[in-house]
């Protein structure tokens, strides 16, 4: 059967076409760091078999958090967490990424403790809360904190 037949994404390969799409765990800290329970959750899921796994939507700043306890990678304290993450997966032969998220409009005072931020100050219809307008998203920076953690040492990304 095709599906548990190497596939191909670029130049990676994975090691059948099993991949576990990004969902809502709400299983990461109120900070966005990684737990002992999004942890487990990680390794059950490698041992399983998956040739590849998306983590969560991960928020890029805090302006743009759309959930409580949805995992970040906003700030390169997250970056030995996330790493957890990456090894637990490698370790059962999956290859693991993440799904880099920004709420807009749609993000949430509740979630991020702070006003929204998104492209216009126009108000989501269904949260109808008023965010500030603002360009800079961190979509860049936490780009490049997500290549770190396929290094076998987590460092600082430089800013």
């Amino acid at each position: 059967m095709v599906l548990f037949t190497e596939g191909k994404i670029g130049t990676m390969t994975l090691k059948n076409r099993y991949v576990l799409a990004p969902m809502v765990r709400n299983y990461a800290a109120a900070d966005g760091t990684v737990t002992p329970r999004y942890l487990a959750h990680v390794e059950r899921v490698a041992q399983g078999g998956v040739g590849m796994m998306i983590m969560e939507a991960s928020f890029v700043a805090m302006g743009g958090r759309g959930f409580i306890n949805q995992l970040g990678i906003h700030d390169d304290a997250v970056i030995p967490g996330l790493k957890t993450l990456v090894d637990a997966a490698h370790r059962h032969g999956a290859k693991i990424g993440v799904q880099l998220f920004h709420g807009g409009r749609q993000a949430s005072s509740a979630a991020s403790g702070s006003q929204p931020v998104a492209p216009s100050a126009i108000p989501d219809p269904l949260i109808n809360e008023q965010p500030r307008e603002g360009r800079r998203d961190g979509f860049r920076r936490a780009a490049r904190r997500a290549r770190v953690l396929d290094r076998p040492v987590p460092f600082a990304v430089r800013q």
